[in-house]
């Protein structure tokens, strides 16, 4: 029998939201990007490169080569079979944590430098990398996909990479710049607060969901006992309990999407009162 109960339908439909919400962050450049150009011989791997989405929708990624390194040499206008990585960390400085990753397999085209440049001028590239596009190496390359796969604290869920566009119209909420004022934003709360709102989905007195519950019989003894925030976006906020003989990961969906920071606020604060102790 499964130790996690099922969601209510309002958990679901924002459990849902919240795993395109993640994939879109992602792919709009959150997180660190790597890339396997498999096909080749021999096979060439780029460990950190800036990626997005343009204006428009594609997958862009920028590196700066050095002249004569083996992604200098790989070929412009060709498609090259690739696989892209992207993981996220937790915002999280006290312990490493892995919140999610997503991973593709597509066709990447490196862009002549005329259209790199007609590009970065007409300001269709995110900022990181058309940052890394004008850099005197800098490389444009542009990605094919049709599927996506997104690994998270709910499991593994693909994704048609042309339905998630359809879905993710807006912009995405947290931003990359937004991301740490967030998270601080679910740490104001206090660590008290946070154990309440586990301890209220886990005794199913709110809304919410245990995404994945494990026992463990080794670990770190100064997390034990400790609850972080593994990530918050427009949808709710995502915790994870480490006592000394299991870890949980839960969702706290909030009563509706939100899109700013003072939105992003509110929508705390009402999770954290609703699970406070009451006395008496």
């Amino acid at each position: 029998m499964s130790l996690v109960p099922e969601a209510g339908a309002a958990t679901t439909d924002a459990l849902v939201g919240r795993t395109q919400s993640i994939a879109y962050r992602l792919l709009c450049g959150s997180g660190c990007g790597s890339l396997l150009a498999y096909r080749q011989d021999p096979q060439v791997s780029i460990e950190f490169l800036a990626h997005g989405l343009t204006r428009s929708g594609r997958i862009v990624v920028a590196c700066c080569p050095t002249p004569g390194d083996e992604v200098a040499e790989m070929p412009l206008t060709e498609s090259i079979a690739v696989r892209l990585d992207v993981t996220k960390a937790s915002q999280e400085p006290g312990v490493h944590i892995i919140s999610s990753a997503v991973h593709l397999l597509g066709t990447l085209e490196w862009m002549p430098l005329q259209v790199s440049a007609q590009l970065l001028a007409d300001g269709q590239l995110p900022p990181r990398v058309a940052a890394t596009v004008a850099h005197p190496h800098g490389r444009l390359g542009v990605i094919r996909t049709q599927r996506v796969l997104l690994h998270d604290s709910t499991g593994v869920t693909p994704m048609a990479f042309g339905t998630l566009m359809e879905t993710s119209s807006s912009m995405p909420f947290p931003t990359i710049e937004d991301e740490f004022e967030a998270f601080d934003a679910a740490m104001a709360l206090g660590e008290d607060a946070l154990w309440n709102i586990a301890d209220a989905i886990d005794d199913e007195r709110i809304a919410g969901r245990i995404c994945s519950r494990h026992t463990v019989t080794a670990g770190c003894p100064h997390t034990w006992n400790r609850i972080y925030c593994v990530d918050v976006d427009r949808y709710g906020l995502t915790l994870m309990t480490v006592e000394p003989t299991q870890t949980s990961t839960f969702f706290a969906p909030f009563d509706s999407p939100v899109d700013s920071m003072a939105a992003l606020d509110s929508a705390l604060q009402q999770l954290a009162s609703r699970t406070a102790p009451t006395l008496g």
